[in-house]
């Protein structure tokens, strides 16, 4: 492969090695993925013509994979591999590199863009170009703008926004030279100095509104540090655990000034505190200090706003939307004790003028878009998030220890059963067990699932056993006691053996920024206690093997004095699908027929056997994946069906509903025009990667799931707004599309009520919706609440 372009040349583009196209026609990014990278850079304001472009390597590495000709540890080390800047790698990377170097001086770039992890290591020693894309690094005179390689971005077409996004940053850099910011942080202070910051701050806070960013850095379940930035360019790090001093940083006396002044500044009436994810921050300050800040943006939240299919970390946003951006979180977060302390500090004053950054910028963005108001929505969620992890929920210690024991017998007895059986012990969770025993010893069709990547792979899931027993009827003894264990074994590690908070009550963490539909993330707190508690099962008896699964909601009961209730909209995706068609008959047979599911089954014909689950449940399933764009083929493999009989069925479904199909017309159409879809309430998504009919499915199915967490959302403020921390009402959990609290039992005749009417939100379609939601009540358990 020979380079070309012009020489001398302002920009330079350095890939990986060549491919097929390349080593075809001896020139450099060639094919589908070179036209890709020329219309990227003409996006960005580049044009092709005016760079020289070469490679690393010279010479096309099998399969086009260049990390083939790298060790990737010490054991793959063999003799033909030579040692380059640290890395054992064959000579034509090695030789390749020295060319490069010779190139550069010929060529005496301005800017070189890098693209691939390859291109990164040779000009900045530096790995990892998911972390390292979008910084401004340097390479002698020359600035480095790390970003993807076109041929990754073919395959992950999703990642071709932040692509674009770097190469801008490198059409900015040819404009104007980037200069690191002059920040001006206080590292290692005096307690003088502490003070006297604080107290500045203090004085500036009775002037006027002030924002203050603010971070903490955790260390063994302590606080390790906390920051504070005030501008763009100054930070304060107020160190709290020290290697030097095990007793603390500070002495006891100066640690108390110092805690109690921060507590007068962070909750000061003037105060606005911006974070990112403080919902984690939160949780210490309450913890260890008594007290909350005065949160005004948490800035992981407002990207969300704006972007809720892109991640949150600080750094992702910093490289999308800083000025001057360098990777930074391998700074100091993973922290040993060998590092000196200095750069932890340093570290936790990057992030906060960071967050700074971030915040403002994002904030701008919302606006600009037209969605201050939902981001505003989304950060009055904080508060009563916030008190729901922090207050927790009372749990039957006792029976759930006993339902432990119970759980863990009924485990011993399905494993001592699969030992009679097939002579030898085997582990259902381990895939190489499972693979050995079905496709080699029993020597069974190997059954093909997708992977998230889109590559086929064997799989032994639930449904690839339950299609074997279809096809091999004597399997299914075994089938059902290897599902048995499999189900048992999660619910009991999963849900029995969830730990509880050290004051003996379940807590979790939230994140309001977790998912692109608007529901939220659950996990354990930041203490390691509890976990998500948004599956939590309501058990049931399985029909089909007989199988006995205690209810867990039953394990969490009220407060004394106090009654559980549980707010539910159900079937309400549905509804709003029924909106978003506006389909006469729709409406007709929803308020005619009381079970739409059983109405179906009947009307399109779906067959009344050879589904593991009933023939309701495939009627359900069956619509809803219609409504979501499922194909024919899609569904005969999902539901056990024919493609003739998904056929049948789903142009009989559309015959009965014409206005569903319009709808899904009318969503494939504003991706193609604009790449976003919206809710009736304003949340908005885009579809960063390519338009096409999985694109076309997950947007169908965005609109309802998107409307019914916001609106349960909403529900959950307007409890809080009414009834605040008082105690009189408590929502305690969120669990996707329904609300669990608590409220006094002695003040219910005016509470139910009172639910019912904040639980009515209008969604404004033109015939407006509201979805109704049922209020189930028990003084015994969340379980028993009907």
């Amino acid at each position: 492969m020979i380079p070309e372009g012009p020489i001398p040349a302002r920009v330079m583009i350095v890939g990986e090695a060549p491919g097929e196209w390349e080593e075809r026609t001896g020139r450099p990014f060639q094919g589908p993925s070179g036209q890709e990278l020329n219309r990227m850079l003409e996006e960005a304001g580049l044009h092709r013509s005016q760079c020289f472009v070469t490679n690393v390597c010279r010479l096309r590495p099998p399969g086009n994979e260049i990390a083939k000709w790298i060790a990737q540890s010490k054991k793959a080390i063999g003799p033909e591999h030579v040692q380059w800047e640290g890395w054992w790698v064959l000579p034509a990377i090695r030789d390749g590199a020295a060319l490069l170097q010779k190139e550069i001086e010929m060529v005496n770039p301005e800017v070189i863009i890098a693209l691939g992890n390859v291109a990164l290591y040779a000009l900045t020693e530096r790995e990892g170009i998911g972390n390292w894309r979008g910084s401004i690094l340097n390479y002698g005179k020359a600035v480095v703008i790390p970003t993807w390689h076109p041929a990754y971005v073919m395959r992950m077409w999703g990642k071709r926004a932040e692509t674009v996004q770097d190469l801008r940053r490198a059409a900015q850099a040819l404009e104007k030279r980037p200069t690191p910011p002059h920040w001006r942080f206080e590292i290692r202070p005096t307690f003088e100095q502490v003070m006297e910051r604080l107290y500045w701050l203090e004085g500036r806070l009775s002037q006027t509104v002030l924002w203050i960013d603010f971070d903490l850095e955790t260390r063994a379940g302590h606080i390790a540090c906390a920051g504070l930035s005030w501008s763009l360019e100054d930070a304060l790090c107020i160190p709290f655990m020290s290697v030097a001093n095990q007793e603390g940083y500070w002495p006891k006396e100066q640690e108390f000034e110092i805690i109690k002044t921060l507590r007068r500044l962070l909750t000061h009436p003037n105060i606005l505190v911006r974070g990112q994810n403080l919902l984690y921050d939160c949780q210490y300050t309450h913890r260890d200090w008594g007290f909350l800040p005065r949160v005004g943006q948490d800035t992981a939240i407002t990207f969300h706003t704006a972007f809720p299919e892109l991640r949150k970390a600080l750094d992702y946003q910093a490289s999308m939307l800083c000025d001057y951006y360098v990777y930074w979180k391998e700074d100091g977060k993973i922290w040993d004790g060998k590092v000196p302390e200095d750069e932890l500090w340093g570290y936790n004053c990057t992030d906060c003028v960071r967050t700074r950054e971030v915040g403002e910028k994002s904030q701008d963005i919302v606006n600009s878009m037209g969605l201050a108001d939902v981001d505003a929505r989304q950060q009055k969620l904080f508060a009563p998030v916030l008190f729901s992890m922090m207050r927790g929920v009372r749990v039957e210690e006792a029976e759930k220890n006993r339902l432990s024991i119970v759980m863990e017998r009924e485990i011993m007895d399905r494993k001592a059963w699969l030992v009679r059986v097939l002579g030898h012990s085997l582990n259902p969770a381990s895939s190489p067990q499972m693979k050995a025993l079905f496709y080699e010893d029993f020597a069974l069709p190997v059954v093909m699932k997708m992977r998230q990547d889109g590559g086929p792979t064997p799989s032994l899931d639930d449904e690839a056993l339950e299609s074997l027993v279809v096809k091999h009827p004597l399997l299914k003894p075994l089938v059902t006691k290897i599902q048995e264990l499999r189900t048992i074994s999660v619910y009991k590690s999963t849900f029995v053996d969830m730990p509880l908070d050290v004051d003996h009550r379940m807590r979790c963490s939230y994140r309001i920024d977790g998912t692109e539909t608007y529901r939220f993330n659950s996990k354990e707190n930041a203490f390691d206690s509890g976990g998500n508690l948004q599956n939590l099962p309501k058990g049931n008896e399985d029909e089909e093997r007989g199988l006995l699964l205690p209810n867990i909601r039953s394990l969490y009961v009220p407060d004394p004095g106090y009654t559980i209730f549980d707010i539910d909209g159900k079937g309400a995706d549905f509804q709003v699908l029924i909106a978003e068609a506006d389909d006469e008959n729709l409406y007709r047979v929803q308020r005619e027929v009381s079970d739409i599911h059983t109405y179906h089954l009947k009307e399109l014909g779906l067959p009344l056997t050879g589904w593991a689950h009933g023939p309701r449940d495939r009627a359900k399933r069956f619509t809803h994946a219609t409504n979501y764009v499922g194909n024919p083929r899609g569904l005969a493999t999902k539901l056990n069906l024919t493609v003739r009989q998904a056929e049948y069925s789903q142009n009989r479904y559309f015959q009965m509903y014409p206005g569903v199909k319009k709808w899904q017309e009318r969503v494939q159409q504003k991706l193609i025009t604009d790449r976003f879809v919206e809710n009736k309430l304003g949340y908005r998504r885009f579809f960063f990667g390519r338009v096409d009919d999985k694109a076309h499915r997950e947007a169908c199915a965005w609109i309802p799931q998107s409307t019914v967490a916001c609106v349960i959302n909403q529900v959950w403020l307007n409890i809080w707004e009414t009834y605040g921390p008082s105690g009189i009402v408590e929502v305690l959990l969120q669990v996707h599309d329904s609300l669990m609290g608590q409220f006094l039992t002695d003040q219910q005749a005016a509470i139910l009520p009172a639910l019912e009417t904040l639980g009515r939100v209008v969604v404004p379609y033109p015939k407006p919706l509201i979805i109704p939601m049922s209020i189930k009540t028990s003084m015994v358990s969340w379980g028993a609440c009907g």
